[in-house]
């Protein structure tokens, strides 16, 4: 099962016994992957290609999109997707509206009517890095590694210098057992933010399956100094333990 960061974390207790890491270590906690990103509120509203006929139009769509912002920010998400929804009947093509509500359908748990709007929107909008990456990371979810795989291609030859794209591109190449290409993407997600905590302990967890001590050992050094607040500490203790042998 794999660990998410930030509000998608699963926290776990690990009880760690005896001296024996390889007997009493339960099996690793997978990569971080990062959250869907941004959430709604950034839209710059009307653009320039929404079909607004008349003021009376223009003033009804801000309104709607206002309280649908309002009703997302205080957490009334049914509230937020009958605004969105109404904001997309007033503009069908309204690709803002379009990627927002499928946030807000990601956030209720409604993974397929989420997709569909993100594909809506990238069939308005083929640029739209943020829903190839929302995407690809509602198919990782999934399990459809080589669909995420494929969003995080698109995502990046658009954005190809974002490091949490490559950092997510090789969680689902890990999650295949591509290690090789998993790896390349952890590193490539380090060059570009060197103090980009996630990618050091992805990498690191890789390092030691493979049988790189030397390396997992120092990523996971790099993960503990550049992460305030590590997950599961004690199961990365234990591990630079067994790394660094007697």
């Amino acid at each position: 099962m794999k660990q998410w960061f930030s509000v998608l974390v699963l926290a776990l207790v690990f009880g760690i016994s005896g001296c024996d890491a390889s007997l009493t270590a339960p099996p690793y906690p997978g990569p971080q992957s990062t959250v869907a990103y941004p959430p709604p509120g950034s839209a710059v509203l009307p653009p320039a290609t929404a079909p607004l006929a008349t003021p009376a139009l223009k003033t009804q769509m801000l309104d709607t999109f206002r309280r649908a912002e309002q009703a997302y920010q205080s957490g009334d998400l049914p509230q937020a997707l009958s605004e969105y929804t109404k904001l997309i009947a007033l503009s069908p093509n309204y690709v803002d509206a379009l990627y927002n509500r499928a946030i807000v359908y990601e956030d209720l748990g409604e993974w397929e009517r989420a997709l569909a709007d993100y594909t809506q929107t990238l069939q308005l909008d083929p640029q739209h890095i943020r829903a190839y990456y929302n995407r690809g990371l509602m198919y990782y979810k999934q399990a459809k590694y080589d669909l995420a795989i494929a969003d995080y291609n698109q995502a990046i030859v658009l954005s190809p210098s974002t490091a949490r794209i490559y950092n997510n591109r090789g969680i689902a190449y890990d999650d295949k057992g591509d290690w090789e290409r998993a790896l390349q993407d952890y590193t490539k997600s380090i060059e570009l933010a060197p103090d980009f905590a996630n990618a050091y302990y992805n990498r690191a967890t890789v390092r030691r399956e493979i049988g790189m001590k030397a390396e997992a050992f120092a990523d996971f050094e790099t993960y503990l100094r550049l992460e305030p607040n590590p997950i599961h500490p004690a199961q990365i203790e234990l591990w630079m333990r067994e790394l660094k042998g007697p």
